[in-house]
C-alpha cells in the first residue's frame, strides 16, 4: 500500500470515531482524494473477501474489526516507504554499510528513483549535520558516513526506536546483515532475558534486536578508542556482556553500546531479585520519591513493596536514556489543566535528587510519563468502585513497557466498569497465554479471533466515550445505558432535537464521567479549591504548654473539626494508631505533622485544622513538631491543589516562623489568608 493508504488505515484505527472532514485536514487531502483512497482500500478488501469501510452522511466511517486483520496480517504493506521516512532509511543503509554506498544501490534498496533520492539525500544530510557527522560524496565510489563512532551509534539508535510500523525492520531484512550476526542478536537478547529473569517490552526487545546487529556489524570491522564510561561499567549488564564469546572480537566501546541499548530499554517484567549496586542505589531514590509523593498528596499506596518495584523497573532505564541523551519511544499529551500541572510540579520536584545522581534533568516526555502513572494513584485513592460478577472478561497488552501497561488498565477499568480486567501482558505472552478471556484491548493491531479494540493512554474524553459505546454495543450490553436511553425518550416528549447523535454524544460524556470524578457538591469543576476552603478561623488553636502530651495534642488539633462535624470521634483513635506507627509518614517539612486518613474511617466533610505549639510536641519514635493539622478529606478529587499550597507553606522558614510567633487565631489566620492569596 502506498502511503496514503497507510496513513489513512492507522488514523481509521487509531480513531474510529474521525470524521471525514477531520481526516482531511490531518493529512492535509481534499474530499474527493479521501473518497479515491478510500475506494482503493475497499477494493483491496474486496480482494479479500472483506467487508467494504462503509462513510456515511455524517462523515463518519464504519468498518468491520476484519480490517485489523489485514492490517496485522501486513499484505501488500510496506513495499514502499513514506516520505518522511526514506532518508532515514537512507542514513540506516550508510550505518550499516560502513563502505562506500552507491547511488545505484539506494534506489535499489528504497525502490524510488534516482532523483527522488537525491532529494532525500539533501534532507538525509541535514540530520546528520545536527548529529555533528558528515554526509561524504564521492564521484566515483558514492556516499559515506563520516564522524564519531559514538555520535554514528546514537544516530542508529533515535532512527530505529523513533521509527513507525517497524519501517527499519523491513528495510534491514533488505540489507542482508550476515546471517551469523542476525543468529548471535538473537541469542544474546534470550539468553540475556534468562540470565537477569527480565522480560523486555515488545517494542524494545525488536528494536534491541536490530540495535545489536548494527553494533556487532560496526564492531567487526571499525575500531574506537573511546573509553568505557563508568556509570555503565559498573552495571552487571555491562560486566555480563564482557564475558560472553560471541563479542569476544568487539572492542570494548561497542560492548558498551550493546550494555547501553540494554540497559536502556523497557521491560515488561523483572523477576530478579538480585540488584546490583546502581539499582540498590536508584532503590533509595526511589522510596523517597514515593514517600513524599505520599506526603504531598496523602495517597495510601497498597502494596507499597510491590509498587515501588516496579517503578524502580521504569525509572532505571529512564535514568540511562535520560543520562545519554537517548530518546523514549513513549509520549504522552497532557492535558494543560491545573490539577495535572500540579502534579508534573510535584514529580520535577521530587526528581530533582535523582537528576543530580545522573548528572542530567529529565525530559519533559519522561517526565509525563511519571506523571501519568503517579495521577492514577490518585484515582485508584479517590474511585475504589468495583463491579463484580462480571459477564466479559478482559486483558490490557501493550507493547511498550510495565508504567504504559498499567497506566493503560487504569484508564481502562475507569470506562468499563462492567468489565473484569485479568492484567497486562506482553504480545509475546499474550500469545502463549490460554485465552481464558473475551476482550482485548491493545495499543497496537494483534492477530487474533477475539474482540480486539485499539487504545492509547491519553484519549480524549470524546474518544473514551466512542470506545465506551462502541465496546458496549459490541458485547450486547447496551442495557447498562439504559440511563441514556430514558433521558432520551424523556426529552423527545418535551422537545425537539435537531441533532440527536450530538445530543446522545454529549449526554454519554456526562454519563462517562460519573465513572471519573465523584460529585464536587456545586464548586466549580474546572478550578480545585485552594487551602482557605478548608481552614477557617475557628479550626486553628494555639498554645504555649511546655510539656503537652502528643494525644492530648492530637485531640486538641482535632476538636474543632470533630465539633464542625467534620469528623467523627473514631477519626481520632484512627490518628492516633497513625502516628504511632513507626513507618508513618504524615509529616511536612521540619515542623509540621498532617496525620489524616481515608473518609471510611470517620470522615463526613473536608476540612483542614491547625495547632500551633511554642513549644516542641514529642512524638513516638523521636519526631518533635509545633504544627499538628489534621487533615479530612471527604471528596477525594479536589484536594491537590490545597494540600501542596500546605506543602509549600511548611518548606517556607518565613512563613513558619511567623505563625509560630502568633498567640491567636485570628492572627495565625491572617497569615495563612495573605500567603495563599499572595500565591506564594
Amino acid at each position: 500500500m502506498n502511503e496514503r493508504i497507510q496513513e489513512i488505515i492507522s488514523l481509521l484505527l487509531e480513531k474510529p470515531d474521525i470524521k471525514v472532514t477531520e481526516m482531511m485536514d490531518k493529512l492535509a487531502l481534499t474530499r474527493r482524494q479521501v473518497n479515491y483512497t478510500i475506494g482503493l482500500i475497499n477494493e483491496d478488501l474486496k480482494a479479500h473477501g472483506l467487508s467494504p469501510i462503509k462513510r456515511h452522511s455524517n462523515g463518519t466511517f464504519t468498518y468491520t474489526d476484519k480490517l485489523q486483520e489485514l492490517l496485522v496480517a501486513d499484505k501488500n504493506l510496506n513495499n514502499n516507504f513514506p516520505n518522511k521516512n526514506r532518508a532515514e532509511m537512507i542514513l540506516l543503509y550508510l550505518i550499516c554499510n560502513v563502505d562506500y554506498v552507491s547511488l545505484d544501490d539506494l534506489t535499489a534498496i528504497v525502490h524510488y528513483s534516482k532523483t527522488t533520492i537525491l532529494q532525500d539525500l539533501r534532507i538525509a544530510e541535514q540530520t546528520v549535520n545536527k548529529c555533528h557527522l558528515n554526509l561524504k560524496y564521492n564521484r566515483s565510489r558514492g556516499y559515506f558516513l563520516q564522524g564519531s563512532e559514538e555520535q554514528i551509534l546514537r544516530l542508529a539508535t533515535n532512527i530505529i526506536l523513533q521509527s513507525s510500523d517497524n519501517l527499519a525492520g523491513n528495510l534491514l531484512e533488505k540489507f542482508a546483515i550476515n546471517k551469523d550476526i542476525v543468529k548471535i542478536s538473537l541469542n544474546l537478547i534470550t539468553k540475556f532475558e534468562a540470565k537477569f529473569q527480565v522480560s523486555f517490552s515488545d517494542k524494545y526487545f525488536n528494536n534491541l534486536k536490530l540495535l545489536v546487529q548494527i553494533i556487532v556489524s560496526r564492531g567487526l570491522v571499525c575500531k574506537s578508542d573511546l573509553k568505557v564510561d563508568g556509570f555503565i561499567a559498573k552495571t552487571k549488564e555491562y560486566q555480563y556482556l564482557r564475558k560472553l564469546t560471541e563479542l569476544s572480537n568487539i572492542g570494548d566501546f561497542y560492548i558498551k553500546w550493546i550494555a547501553l541499548e540494554i540497559l536502556s530499554s523497557n521491560v515488561f517484567d523483572k523477576n530478579n531479585s538480585e540488584y546490583s549496586p546502581d539499582e540498590i542505589e536508584l532503590f533509595g531514590f526511589v522510596h523517597q520519591i514515593v514517600e513524599g509523593f505520599k506526603s504531598r498528596t496523602l495517597v495510601n499506596i497498597q502494596d507499597q513493596s510491590r509498587f515501588e518495584k516496579r517503578l524502580l523497573n521504569h525509572l532505571r532505564p529512564a535514568c540511562f536514556r535520560v543520562k545519554y541523551r537517548l530518546p523514549s519511544i513513549e509520549t504522552l499529551n497532557l492535558d494543560n489543566d491545573k490539577d495535572e500541572q500540579l502534579l508534573v510540579d510535584i514529580i520535577k520536584d521530587l526528581i530533582k535528587p535523582l537528576e543530580q545522581w545522573i548528572g542530567t534533568k529529565f525530559s519533559e516526555d519522561e517526565v509525563k510519563l511519571l506523571t501519568y502513572y503517579f495521577g492514577y494513584l490518585l484515582f485508584d485513592n479517590a474511585n475504589s468502585q468495583k463491579i463484580s460478577n462480571a459477564k466479559y472478561s478482559a486483558v490490557v497488552v501493550c507493547s511498550n513497557g510495565i508504567i504504559m501497561s498499567n497506566i493503560l488498565i487504569k484508564i481502562l477499568k475507569n470506562i468499563f466498569p462492567e468489565i473484569s480486567f485479568l492484567g497486562t501482558m506482553s504480545s509475546r505472552e499474550f500469545f502463549e497465554s490460554d485465552h481464558d478471556f473475551n476482550v482485548v484491548f491493545s495499543n497496537m493491531p494483534l492477530k487474533t479471533k477475539l474482540r480486539n479494540y485499539i487504545v492509547k493512554p491519553n484519549m480524549t474524553s470524546t474518544e473514551k466515550t466512542t470506545l465506551r459505546y462502541r465496546v458496549l454495543k459490541d458485547l450486547g450490553l447496551e442495557k447498562v445505558d439504559y440511563q441514556l436511553n430514558a433521558l432520551l425518550n424523556l426529552i423527545a416528549k418535551y422537545a425537539k432535537v435537531d441533532n440527536e447523535a450530538k445530543l446522545r454524544n454529549e449526554i454519554i460524556s456526562i454519563l462517562l464521567s460519573d465513572y471519573e470524578k465523584n460529585d464536587r457538591k456545586g464548586e466549580d469543576a474546572g478550578e480545585l479549591p485552594n487551602l482557605l476552603n478548608y481552614i477557617k478561623e475557628k479550626y486553628i488553636k494555639v498554645i504555649s504548654s511546655k510539656k503537652t502530651d502528643w494525644k492530648d495534642a492530637l485531640y486538641q488539633a482535632l476538636e474543632p473539626l470533630i465539633e464542625d462535624n467534620k469528623v467523627e470521634d473514631q477519626y481520632y483513635f484512627e490518628l492516633v494508631d497513625q502516628i504511632s506507627n513507626r513507618y508513618n509518614y504524615s509529616f511536612l517539612g521540619q515542623d509540621m505533622a498532617i496525620p489524616h486518613a481515608v473518609p471510611e474511617k470517620g470522615i463526613k466533610d473536608d476540612g483542614i485544622s491547625l495547632l500551633i505549639s511554642h513549644y516542641p510536641i514529642k512524638l513516638p519514635y523521636g519526631k518533635k513538631v509545633r504544627i499538628i493539622a489534621p487533615i479530612a478529606f471527604f471528596h477525594m478529587d479536589r484536594y491537590l491543589n490545597a494540600i501542596n499550597q500546605l506543602a509549600d507553606l511548611s518548606t517556607n522558614d518565613r512563613e513558619i516562623n511567623k505563625l509560630l510567633n502568633t498567640n491567636t487565631s485570628e492572627q495565625a489566620f491572617t497569615i495563612l489568608k495573605e500567603y495563599v492569596e499572595r500565591g506564594d
